[in-house]
This record gives C-alpha cells, structure tokens and sequence, in this order.
C-alpha cells in the first residue's frame, strides 16, 4: 500500500509541476476521441448503406433458377463497397490512433521524466503497437479456433479479455519505455519490456489493476449518462479523459520507479 500511495504522491507532483502540458494533454485526448468518432460516424454510414445493396438482393434469391437470372452486378459492387469501407475505416483508425495516441504517450512521459523525443515517440508508439498487436489478434483467432470447436462459446470473451489484458500490460510496459531506447534498440527494448513485466509484477500488477478499475469504472458512468442530461454526459465524458491521463502518469511513473 506504501507504494501504491508514493507512486500516486509522486504522480501529483508530475502533474503540478508540469500543469500546462497536462492542460495540454487533456485536449489532445479529446481530440483523439472526437477525430475516431468522426471516422466510425462517417464510415458506419457507409458500411451500412452498402450492406444493405447486399442484403436485399439476397432476400429475393429463393431457388437456383432464380439465382442464375439475377443480375449479381450491383449487389457484388456493393459487397467490394462494403469491404473497401471496412478497410479504409481501419487504416484511418490505425493513423488517428497510432498519431494522437502517440502525441498523448510523448506528453505523458515528458510530464514525467522530463524528456521529448516528439517525433522518437510516435514512430515507436507505432512499431510497438503493431509488435503486440499483430500475435495479439493472431492469438485471438486461435483461442476463437479452439473455442469454437470444444463447444464453450460462452467463455470465448472471457479468454479474449484475459489475453488483450496481459498485452496491454505489457505494452503499457514498453511505452513507459520509449524515452530509455531508440529505435534500433528495439531487440534491447523488448527484452527490458518482459524482464520488468515479469520480475516486478509485485508492484507493476497492482498499479495496472487499478487503473483498469478506474477506467472500466468511468467508462461505465459514461455509458449510463450517455441517455441522460447532455450536461451530465458532457462531464462523465471530461471525468473519464482525466482518468485515462492520471492512470497513465501513474503507469509511468511506477515504471519509473523500477528502473
């Protein structure tokens, strides 16, 4: 407990000492989420229209006669439409994410360590989210696999959430990271990532458990207000950015503490 609340009082003093960059953070955070609302507004529109064009030719397919008189044409164009929406929101997701997130990820550490590498930042920001990510969903589709043919469906999302949280602990770990290394140490990089992730689980663990707390905690208001008064919703939404940015400095700043 002495480490948790020293980790915490530690964290505060960031704060306070840098308070126009965390200022500065917070609006960045809102940023991002206003910049990847706009992209799945704009891209679930289209998805939604061309899936449609699929779907109702289909209802009106009911024998193979009926299927080799169809004209295929519109309803084929608005299938390629569909998949081309899917992978345009994907690769516009990935840019807001990989760039804001970066943004946030190089304030943050400045706040702490008093360091900026901007640009260091969002290029390795980048290349460790594609290297935990890429097994990440690899991973998924083989417990998705396995899942499936034994039957337990039930405990699919049970063993997903279980697996996306120990990489993001880990990945958690490696941003904290990114200021110690540069890019052609990424090999040095890794191997620190996991040696820390696994040696000081005593005092990592329960600072990540309680962040995921926090945020899963807020994240929940934000969904109960998000039908209720848009005053309300408005400061339940400004209450969750504040704790992803403090739950983020107290990451580091634990990670900080290990080196």
């Amino acid at each position: 407990m002495g480490y948790i609340l020293e980790t915490f009082k530690n964290t505060q003093k960031a704060i306070f000492k840098h308070r126009i960059y965390f200022i500065i953070l917070f609006f960045t955070q809102i940023a991002f989420i206003i910049a990847i609302s706009a992209i799945f507004a704009n891209y679930a529109l289209e998805f939604s229209e061309s899936a449609q064009k699929v779907i109702e030719p289909m209802g009106e397919l009911t024998d193979q006669r009926s299927i080799m008189d169809q004209d295929l044409s519109g309803m084929m164009a608005a299938y390629d439409q569909m998949i081309s929406s899917v992978m345009h929101f994907l690769l516009f997701s990935f840019i807001v994410y990989i760039i804001f997130n970066g943004i946030n990820w190089d304030l943050s550490l400045l706040i702490v360590n008093d360091k900026e590498k901007f640009m260091r930042t969002i290029a390795q920001f980048g290349i460790f989210t594609l290297i935990f990510g890429i097994p990440a969903l690899f991973l998924i589709s083989i417990i998705s696999r396995i899942v499936l043919s034994l039957n337990i469906t039930s405990s699919l999302l049970v063993f997903i959430s279980i697996l996306l949280i120990i990489v993001s602990y880990f990945m958690h770990i490696s941003f904290s990271l990114i200021h110690e290394y540069k890019i052609r140490e990424i090999k040095h990089h890794i191997k620190r990532t996991f040696s820390m992730g696994i040696r000081k689980t005593k005092h990592l663990v329960p600072v990540y458990l309680i962040n995921l707390t926090a945020i899963a905690g807020f994240f929940a208001l934000v969904a109960l207000a998000a039908d209720k008064d848009l005053g309300l919703s408005a400061l339940t939404i400004i209450a969750f950015v504040l704790v992803m940015n403090i739950t983020r400095l107290y990451f580091i700043t634990a990670v900080k503490k290990e080196l």
